[in-house]
């Protein structure tokens, strides 16, 4: 780990009130961002030049992003922010990508802009890929402290943690095919620990048992998408991706166990109380700033290399997860 982790654990935390603003913003950014990128695949799918399984995987990927920005904005209703202000982001973002795309030779294969493309599912995969952390070492720490009351569902467990390394293999192609340095991939993970804090603080600690599980189900059932996503170089023989793998996110059992330490540093803070949240007409300022700077990658750190010591939750060793039934 580089002196980011330092320096991270040496800044200033913002204080409840500050971190909520921070975490509302963060969720209207990815609405933003979900928007415009659901804007701009659907004006670039081409009408013709794509064989039936690129345009199968393109339209896949097209009604899966729906998906996510709708789960987006109800999360943001949820979590008191107004309709009209969900609804403003949002066509800011689809508005956004009007402009014409920037083209790059040999960067383009029927009109497609694959830089930007790669860029905004690195954005969206990263955020699913901490909110499934998030989840899994909420469950862990609600059946250590006796609050989780769901039998063991070992299937659902092991396609739990599939998924999850699924994220992990998509994150990695994903920013390599967006030719991310090392230094730039540690930068962009370097905030991840705050994230982490930010949802538990906000979001996640507040569900309820049913809440927390049903959330967990949804990325249980819900495909992740090929571990190579569309569009990626691959070689015709072997299948891998042609880019060079010069940088790896933070492996799924490392996001687990920065996200309990997140969760452990939540319960050390003074409750945050409703007087916090009940003034959303002031606080809609600060979002409103906040919504107006570019779409920040959510981060920790990157490696040049996986952990060594990388392995996946255990169900049978009592790490797995549990789903309903």
């Amino acid at each position: 780990m580089g002196p980011s982790g330092d320096a991270l654990m040496s800044t200033p935390e913002p204080g409840p009130a500050q971190r909520i603003v921070q975490w509302q913003a963060e969720q209207l950014r990815h609405i933003q961002a979900l928007a415009g990128e659901h804007a701009r695949r659907e004006a670039q799918l081409p009408g013709t030049g794509l064989s039936d399984e690129e345009r199968v995987a393109y339209l896949a990927d097209l009604d899966g992003l729906a998906a996510q920005l709708e789960q987006a904005e109800q999360t943001a209703l949820t979590a008191g922010i107004p309709s009209t202000v969900i609804a403003e982001v949002r066509d800011y973002g689809a508005n956004a990508v009007t402009a014409p795309a920037r083209a790059e030779p040999g960067n383009q294969q029927h009109g497609l802009d694959f830089e930007s493309m790669h860029t905004d599912w690195l954005a969206v995969d990263v955020w699913d890929y901490e909110r499934m952390a998030s989840l899994e070492a909420t469950r862990l720490d609600r059946i250590e402290t006796g609050r989780w009351s769901f039998g063991a569902n070992h299937g659902a467990a092991q396609q739990f943690a599939r998924n999850l390394q699924r994220r992990y293999e998509r994150v990695t192609h994903l920013a390599n095919a967006t030719k991310m340095t090392p230094t730039e991939a540690e930068h962009t993970w370097a905030t991840s620990a705050e994230s982490l804090r930010r949802i538990h603080a906000v979001t996640v600690e507040t569900y309820d048992e049913l809440t927390v599980m049903a959330r967990w189900n949804t990325y249980a059932i819900k495909d992740p998408g090929p571990a190579i996503p569309p569009f990626i170089p691959t070689d015709p023989l072997t299948g891998a991706p042609t880019d060079p793998q010069t940088v790896h996110p933070p492996t799924p059992q490392r996001m687990i166990d920065t996200a309990r330490a997140a969760l452990r540093a939540t319960f050390a803070e003074p409750t945050v109380t409703a007087d916090h949240t009940a003034d959303l007409a002031t606080d809609n300022a600060a979002i409103t700033h906040a919504v107006e700077h570019a779409l920040p990658a959510d981060g920790a750190d990157w490696t040049s290399e996986p952990e060594p010591d990388h392995h996946l939750p255990n169900p049978s060793a009592g790490e797995g997860l549990d789903a309903f039934g």
